[in-house]
């Protein structure tokens, strides 16, 4: 392809046959319809898809002689094509019709049955109107397209384009969170025991200097949550976390100033004797 030289369909036409029969040229050129004299395909020996007759019920290649297989569709695409300069034949055989339509000769023919080569089925309609570059050669005027002069042997595909805009965008490495925990859609909620706010609670009273015990749990209760531990789920941990709360001891804290009921009852007796005692005295005086 870097040998290829681009040409428009005036300058091919320029050309001597005989001094380029082996040059490659690229041209860019439109399809605008089809030359259907030979049709669109033909049947071709299997083994060099050359063009076969048949004799008498029999088919023969001129290489192979008589075929014991059956004959081969094979794409012989005749484009019209052109630009601004003039109008051309593109011939356009086999594998490359084949690369350009995104279909086998055989589908068509076989399997969807276009098999009148004077009827353009719709994958080759659809080529009709695009603009294509051709790499093509001059053909051998010995073969059965003696009339064709450019024969299609390849087509350059049109690399998209970047916009420099775009790439000069530099990709930013994402900061690193420190110290953060970043929590999406994907990433698990972390589950939080009761057993760890327990915790936490005894941690912060231990922590403050209080002394005495909120919550007790028996030696029975406690044999029993170390041997569950880690085998019950998490819903029959409320069940033992109420049953802790049931058996809380609150110290009973009672004010220094404050007088035993059973002291104040002897002190309400002993001034009612004494009450008596002085009425007896007042009426023997």
């Amino acid at each position: 392809m870097a040998d290829s030289e681009q040409k428009t369909i005036e300058q091919l036409l320029l050309l001597d046959p005989t001094l380029n029969k082996n040059t490659s040229f690229v041209c860019q050129a439109t399809i605008v319809d089809y030359d259907l004299t030979r049709g669109w395909w033909y049947k071709s020996c299997p083994y060099c898809h050359k063009n076969v007759k048949n004799t008498y019920g029999t088919f023969r290649c001129f290489e192979h002689g008589p075929l014991e297989k059956m004959p081969e569709p094979w794409f012989k695409m005749n484009f019209i094509v052109e630009d601004a300069t003039n109008q051309f034949n593109f011939l356009v055989i086999g594998r490359i019709a084949e690369k350009l339509l995104g279909i086998s000769c055989h589908s068509l023919v076989i399997e969807e049955g276009y098999d009148d080569s004077s009827v353009l089925p719709p994958h080759l309609q659809k080529l009709v109107g695009s603009t294509k570059k051709f790499q093509v050669r001059f053909g051998n005027q010995n073969n059965e397209f003696a009339n064709i002069d450019f024969v299609v042997h390849g087509i350059i595909e049109e690399e998209a384009s970047v916009d420099p805009k775009l790439s000069s965008i530099v990709p930013r490495t994402p900061t690193t969170n420190t110290g953060k925990q970043v929590i999406d859609a994907a990433t698990p909620i972390p589950v939080t025991t009761l057993e760890s706010h327990i915790r936490q609670i005894e941690s912060v009273a231990t922590n403050k200097g209080v002394k005495r015990t909120l919550f007790v749990e028996n030696e029975p209760s406690k044999a029993r949550s170390k041997h569950d531990e880690g085998s019950q789920p998490l819903s029959t941990n409320s069940a033992r976390i109420s049953a802790e709360f049931s058996n809380l001891v609150v110290p009973k804290v009672e004010p220094k100033d404050k007088t035993p009921i059973s002291a104040l009852r002897s002190k309400s007796q002993t001034k009612k004797i004494k009450d008596s005692i002085g009425d007896v005295h007042s009426q023997k005086k």
